[in-house]
Parts: C-alpha cells; sequence; structure tokens
C-alpha cells in the first residue's frame, strides 16, 4: 500500500482513505465516510426514532381507549352500512314512482281515447230530435227566462229558490 505522510500533521493517509492519527490521543482507525453514506445512516436513525415513538405510542394505549376506538369504528361502520341501505331504498322507491308515472301516462292516454270515442258516438242532433219528437220537449219562451245579478263569486250554487222579481 502506499502511503503518503502530511508534512503538518503526524498522520498518514493510504489509498483507501483510512486515517491515522498519532500522538499523544487515544489511536484508533478512523475512515472517511462518503455523502452517501452518511445520508442514508442519518435515514436509518430517523426510521428507528420514529418506529421506536411509535412502538411507544402503541404501548401507552390502555385497553378502555382501544375497547373505545373499536365501538367508535363500529359505529361508524354501522351507520355506513345503514346510510347505503337506505341510499338502495330509495333507489327502488325512485325506478318505482318513475313506473308508476308512465303507467299513470298510458292509462290517462287511454282514458282520453274513450272519452273522444264516446263523444264520437254521440249524435246531438239525434239527441235533439227525440227529446223534442219522442219525449216532447220545448224550448222556453222568453218570459219563463230570469236573469239576476251575482257578484260574489265567479260561480253560482243554488241554496235557495230564485226570486221572482
Amino acid at each position: 500500500m502506499a502511503q503518503r505522510r502530511s508534512p503538518d500533521r503526524k498522520t498518514v493517509t493510504n489509498k483507501n482513505k483510512e486515517l491515522y492519527i498519532y500522538g499523544n490521543t487515544v489511536r484508533e482507525l478512523q475512515v472517511e465516510r462518503s455523502p452517501s453514506i452518511e445520508r442514508r445512516e442519518e435515514g436509518q436513525r430517523e426510521y428507528n426514532q420514529r418506529r421506536r415513538k411509535d412502538r411507544e405510542y402503541v404501548t401507552s394505549m390502555n385497553r378502555g381507549y382501544v375497547m373505545f376506538l373499536v365501538f367508535a369504528a363500529l359505529a361508524v361502520f354501522c351507520a355506513m352500512g345503514y346510510f347505503l341501505m337506505l341510499s338502495a331504498k330509495m333507489s327502488d322507491n325512485r325506478d318505482h314512482v318513475t313506473q308508476l308515472k308512465t303507467k299513470l301516462i298510458d292509462v290517462r292516454a287511454e282514458n282520453d281515447d274513450y272519452e273522444r270515442r264516446i263523444e264520437r258516438s254521440v249524435d246531438i242532433d239525434e239527441v235533439r230530435r227525440i227529446a223534442i219528437e219522442e219525449l216532447g220537449m220545448v224550448y222556453p219562451s222568453n218570459d219563463q227566462i230570469v236573469n239576476y245579478k251575482y257578484e260574489e263569486s265567479d260561480f253560482v250554487r243554488q241554496y235557495s229558490d230564485v226570486p221572482q222579481e
């Protein structure tokens, strides 16, 4: 191994960057460390400290605290399950309402169709002819028609007889 001596110090360095210090201090091997090794060791130290703190935190939790956390988690999961059940029920109800609305539209269309058929099947002129000729209906004369004013409402309900005057 090639060694070189520093002129101002009493140290010897070889190719592997091992530094020997001579003098009145304790003689021990000092190796220069690369920055990547130092960073790695620093990261490992921080990781070990975090792990130690985590272990201390976990061991500091007593049985009552753990049971409280378990019951709280159980309550949250039950509430979530209930919410999902209600959401599914609401979705089913929404589908059922949609089906009923569709059925209502179909029934109304069918009802309107029947009403049009009835209106087309009834001949008003024929009804008037039967009423006048066979049943003896006559139109009222002018002296039989009574007009009066009633201004309280848009429609009239007859609770009493119409006045003669």
